[in-house]
């Protein structure tokens, strides 16, 4: 059984007063855009927007909102983060394997010992590198900004109300305005966001949520990747376009299929998916929109000052 969702909202179209985004145009109008891009994508406050109802907990923000250069995840998770960004045509984390000292400082120049959990440290300098996700695998210099944080979302189902608490790993490609692609999108910024781990907490009628957590108990995987990236429309428009995609897994054993007469598995299944496809829609719409809002007041600020 799976519940699979996908979903691509683009915002209207933006105007850029005073900057041309013509692929063909000069190179100080053109650094110009990217450099504020760069600028918006870079503030953690503008990335929560694309999670308004989600109460974004960042784990890697200092005092100025800028999105933290260091931090530490586990072994589970970089393996997680590498096979579902990759299988959604992103990129895996870029880290360091670090120590745990006795008196649990952290030590980047010891190699950890092989008896203890490998734990690693989140990678963010300029790097050259072949970007393989759907940008033409172009070489050009790339910063990366990675960060993990925490969101909830509630999903309803038939007769029964799901509080999803997620962890998630961003990647945040932030193209230099002088390196040399062939196509001015390869250096816009670019999100990616891979969910890491989801607890669900179900809440309804007592039959119902005992019938969930049985489903759940064998649930194999969920996961999700979401790219949120810039593309040109006219020589002084761009939009911003999210693509998205949810998938959980689950095997339930025969044995439990007998216990359960009444079940149409089926029909489960096709709700299920039909309850994340509508979270996607009523979710990813409006974010995305509050996004290039706050983009096209950002310009404008930039523009009055």
């Amino acid at each position: 059984m799976k519940f699979v969702a996908t979903k691509r909202v683009k915002t209207e179209p933006i105007s850029i007063p005073n900057v041309n985004v013509d692929t063909t145009s000069a190179a100080p109008s053109t650094n110009s855009l990217i450099e504020l891009l760069n600028e918006f994508f870079s503030n953690e406050s503008n990335r929560n927007l694309l999670f308004p109802n989600n109460n974004a907990e960042s784990l890697s923000s200092n005092e100025h909102g800028k999105l933290q250069q260091q931090q530490f995840i586990s072994h589970e998770f970089v393996e997680k983060w590498t096979t579902e960004a990759q299988l959604g045509g992103g990129e895996g984390p870029t880290v360091v394997q670090v120590q745990v000292d006795d008196d649990d400082t952290i030590n980047i120049h010891r190699p950890q010992t092989s008896f203890q959990q490998p734990l690693y440290k989140l990678v963010n300098e300029p790097t050259t590198t072949i970007v393989n996700n759907g940008r033409n695998n172009n070489h050009y210099q790339v910063e990366e900004r990675q960060a993990i944080f925490k969101i909830d979302a509630r999903l309803q189902m038939p007769g029964l109300q799901i509080i999803s608490e997620s962890t998630i790993g961003m990647k945040l490609l932030l193209p230099s305005p002088s390196s040399s692609s062939s196509s001015l999108e390869n250096q816009f910024p670019e999100y990616q966001f891979t969910l890491l781990e989801s607890n669900l907490k179900p809440k309804g009628r007592a039959p119902v949520v005992w019938l969930f957590n049985k489903l759940t108990k064998y649930r194999d995987s969920t996961s999700s990747f979401t790219k949120v990236r810039v593309e040109t429309v006219t020589p002084d428009q761009i939009m911003f376009v999210t693509d998205a995609k949810m998938e959980t897994r689950m095997h339930l054993p025969s044995k439990l299929l007998k216990v359960l007469p009444n079940v149409n598995i089926e029909k489960f299944e096709s709700q299920g998916s039909a309850s994340v496809q509508r979270l996607l829609e009523k979710e990813l719409g409006p974010a995305l929109n509050g996004f290039g809002q706050a983009f096209y007041d950002f310009i404008q600020n930039k523009n009055e000052g």
